[in-house]
């Protein structure tokens, strides 16, 4: 019982973490992906730029899907490893 709760906690601890490194994440990556496609202010979003913001943004989407779908697995093994020791 003792192990189980242990493992619980701990997930709960990692998930937080994640959390808040993946929206940290989300914030460096929004000021990257800005300041790597906004070369210069403009009244109005230039094909160019906006393509680039696109494809910043699509690079992200990939990598927050890895990322989550990382964090799946290692969910699903702490709480398979949890569900083992009663």
């Amino acid at each position: 019982m003792c192990k189980k709760y242990f493992l619980y906690v701990f997930f709960i601890i990692l998930i937080s973490k994640l959390q808040y490194l993946f929206q940290g994440l989300v914030h460096e990556l929004t000021g990257i992906c800005w300041e790597t496609c906004m070369d210069k202010p403009s009244p109005r979003l230039e094909p160019k730029v906006h393509k680039c913001l696109v494809n910043c943004v699509e690079r992200f989407i990939d990598t927050t899907n890895y990322i989550t779908n990382r964090i799946e697995r290692v969910a699903a093994n702490l709480i398979s490893e949890a569900d083992s020791l009663e």
